[in-house]
């Protein structure tokens, strides 16, 4: 080969050597500018899941249903009151029972009984009579003395009847009149405790007693713990409204 020929030669190796290099460069490059798929990150730099959302259970709290809720407070309220009314009056006949039936309630009611006696007109009358048979008696008239004491005896009779009226009829009467109202008390009593304060509430504020108690728990929770109680910004800003009306109707004894 000549020397014309071997320059020619490569010389044209080298312009293919160009163009193909060329093209490659192009080809990377190309691919370079692709977006590659973003890979899912695990391993410590993974950020933690979002916790779920508390229920917010104490919602729905509006200004009607509030009006119902303390209706239904006033009568749980009632209720209480009732029951607590009739055990007191258990207690008090017992106690009174219980006084009336010792040596100082039987002086009690004789003093009593004079005071009264003393206070009766017809004793000016029972006196004359008695003043009568005294004298019947010294002029030795047997018939006009048993006339006079007659008289004076039954004037007497009702004197007494109308003084142990007004000191309570007498120790056994009076004990027995205590033991019919302390049975009646009894009676009243258990009929109280047998009628829940809660049930009564409910009924009264047109919920189901679980409905009534949770609205309860809400309520009370917020009044007192608002940060860890689940309300809703609306149900808060009306239970917060109302928060002094609704302190004084709870019965958070």
């Amino acid at each position: 080969m000549t020397l014309h020929a071997r320059r020619s030669l490569t010389a044209a190796i080298l312009a293919a050597a160009l163009v193909g290099g060329a093209s490659a460069h192009a080809q990377i490059g190309g691919f370079l500018k692709k977006k590659l798929p973003k890979l899912p990150v695990t391993g410590a730099s993974a950020p933690a899941p979002a916790a779920p959302e508390r229920p917010k259970y104490c919602a729905a709290i509006t200004d009607e249903v509030l009006d119902r809720f303390l209706s239904a407070l006033n009568a749980e309220n009632a209720a209480l009151a009732k029951r607590q009314a009739a055990r007191q009056r258990v207690a008090d006949a017992g106690r009174y029972a219980a006084e009336v039936m010792t040596p100082e309630g039987f002086a009690k009611f004789e003093a009593c009984k004079e005071a009264a006696i003393a206070k009766d007109p017809r004793t000016k009358e029972r006196d004359r009579l008695r003043a009568l048979a005294d004298d019947a008696v010294r002029k030795v008239d047997n018939r006009k003395y048993q006339e006079y004491s007659a008289q004076a005896d039954a004037i007497d009779e009702l004197i007494d009847a109308s003084a142990e009226k007004a000191c309570g009829g007498g120790p056994k009467a009076a004990a027995a009149s205590l033991e019919a109202a302390d049975t009646q008390a009894a009676v009243t009593a258990l009929m109280a405790d047998a009628e829940d304060p809660a049930r009564a509430g409910s009924k009264a504020g047109g919920f189901t007693e679980q409905e009534y108690a949770r609205l309860k728990e809400c309520v009370i929770g917020r009044l007192s713990t608002p940060n860890t109680t689940p309300t809703t910004p609306e149900s808060a800003e009306a239970i917060d409204k109302r928060a002094a009306e609704l302190e004084k109707a709870l019965p958070l004894k």
